[in-house]
């Protein structure tokens, strides 16, 4: 299995309230990787923030788009990337350095109880993570308390697929 390059897919989410940011994450990204951005919209109004509906259509979205792509990339590493995030250097070396035979890795969202963030996540193209996004994308989110995350951190814990978190380097809290 090839770890990740610069022939690696990195698959960004933004909406058109979010452009600067959008703008800000792209031009912070240090590693030579292939960027691709998808656009999401939704028809709720209710605003897009945690946990409205309009947030809710929003993760619908991007779980579908990560599906299509585990299929559309099998057999490979991609990347996954929430606008929120900001590089400071490369970070392609500490990424192969965690993936060992993780069938994802992710960001820590909390270093005291070892929980991932959904935010950045480099997955393995594989059955498994195929099967876990197939089913991530049938679920009602809504009865999670942190949505697709804690859906997420649920199947890991149940060994529906083996994950593991980046290293620290990789990390900085930011709620």
């Amino acid at each position: 299995m090839n770890k990740i390059s610069n022939e690696t897919n990195l698959y960004y989410f933004y909406t058109d309230d979010l452009l600067d940011m959008r703008d800000y994450f792209l031009s912070s990204i240090k590693d030579n990787w292939k960027l691709n951005g998808f656009r999401l919209t939704t028809t709720e109004t209710d605003g897009n923030d945690f946990g409205t509906k309009q947030y809710l259509d929003i993760l619908k979205q991007r779980t579908e788009i990560i599906l299509g792509l585990i299929k559309q990339n099998f057999g490979e590493y991609i990347i996954m990337s929430d606008i929120d995030i900001q590089f400071f250097a490369p970070c392609t070396d500490l990424i192969n350095e965690s993936l060992k035979d993780y069938d994802a890795v992710y960001l820590i969202e909390h270093l005291s109880v070892q929980t991932i963030n959904g935010g950045f996540i480099v997955i393995n193209c594989n059955d498994k993570m195929l099967n876990f996004y197939t089913q991530l994308s049938k679920a009602d989110l809504s009865v999670y308390k942190h949505f697709d995350q804690t859906y997420t951190q649920q199947a890991i814990q149940e060994n529906v697929f083996k994950a593991g978190v980046l290293p620290t380097p990789l990390f900085n809290m930011v709620h």
